[in-house]
């Protein structure tokens, strides 16, 4: 949000969780086009932002809906169960794949990162490949990052979604020492979402939020 999950953000989640998080720089809003000038959100969304397929599958509107440019606000959870703000960041969705696919971009400047990622030393990216499996009424996600390594969480990660009540939930199992992650859009809108992210220590039955997200969108 090596963002988490904008998205799997899983040594991040240890860190919060241990207390060393500090808050990250504050930004200000910027326009599209100004968002534009920004050679990363160039490559990605200068050509536009794609339509769905007239083939594709109706449910693929459950993030086509998210669609456009967004500003986002982080916060982390302390070891103490307080919340605390993080750095700011911009989320940029688009269709993909000929109008099969839904794609998002996660960008943070390297003079706006959080502190955990200080390290990092170059503007942070994270981009999610989003696609509908009709036959088991679900999506299959695979991001990727580009810390190379060098910065906490991972490099690439999949996740599994369904819709639920109108929120879209998303999970990957327990991997290594690492916990099962759930993630879930809530309280979508036209002109906002919130994006949780939690984990759980005993196997599924309940869950601890560690990072949220709240969105706003700039078009």
């Amino acid at each position: 949000m090596r963002k988490a999950t904008m998205l799997q953000w899983n040594r991040v989640a240890v860190t919060v969780l241990i207390g060393l998080l500090l808050p990250g720089h504050a930004a200000a809003q910027q326009s599209v086009d100004e968002l534009l000038t920004i050679p990363t959100l160039q490559q990605f969304a200068g050509g536009g932002l794609g339509a769905a397929a007239e083939g594709a599958p109706p449910e693929l509107e459950q993030f086509g809906q998210l669609v456009g440019f967004w500003h986002v606000d982080q916060e982390m959870r302390r070891q103490d169960g307080s919340w605390m703000s993080t750095a700011p960041g911009v989320w940029v969705w688009k269709y993909a794949l000929g109008g099969y696919a839904v794609q998002d971009l996660w960008f943070q400047s390297v003079d706006n990162l959080p502190i955990y990622m200080a390290e990092l030393g170059h503007d942070y990216a994270l981009t999610g490949l989003r696609t509908y499996d009709a036959p088991s009424g679900g999506w299959n996600i695979a991001w990727a990052a580009n810390t190379g390594g060098s910065g906490p969480g991972a490099d690439f990660g999949m996740l599994t979604g369904v819709l639920e009540a109108g929120d879209l939930v998303l999970s990957s199992p327990a991997e290594g020492d690492m916990p099962p992650q759930r993630i879930v859009f809530s309280d979508i809108e036209a002109d906002s979402f919130v994006w949780t992210s939690s984990f759980s220590r005993d196997g599924g039955e309940t869950w601890m939020d560690v990072m949220r997200v709240t969105a706003r969108r700039v078009r």
